[in-house]
């Protein structure tokens, strides 16, 4: 598992890849497994936004990659009051028996000034 935090420019689309590799930097193939993200303002907290496969993951099985992706739509919704806020990205194999935290850590809101109207 690997701590990271990051940024969202509120109103930008963000797309972020991370990537699943052993220690001698070969990719895991995740043929068969599923992925779920969740942020929340703290650990005990009502949920953000959950992504999952289809709905903002998506992963390349040969690459051990996982790109994580949140539409301008969805970062102009967020309110600013949910940030700084915790995530972590787990993924499951196909019988639901290995589950791997990839990453977590910290999301922060850089807010939009200039709004459209």
């Amino acid at each position: 598992m690997t701590k990271y935090d990051f940024e969202i420019k509120q109103g930008i689309k963000f797309t972020k890849s991370v990537y699943w590799k052993d220690s001698t930097n070969t990719a895991y193939d995740l043929t068969g497994w599923t992925a779920l993200m969740e942020l929340r303002k703290d650990f005990d907290s009502t949920l953000i936004i959950q992504l999952s496969i289809g709905s903002g993951l998506t992963l390349d099985e040969t690459s051990g990659k996982v790109t994580i992706t949140l539409t301008d739509t969805q970062t102009s919704a967020f309110d600013h009051e949910d940030f700084p806020c915790v995530y972590d990205l787990e993924l499951t194999n196909d019988s639901g028996e290995i589950v791997k935290r990839l990453i977590e850590g910290t999301v922060t809101l850089s807010r939009e000034v200039t709004l459209d109207e």
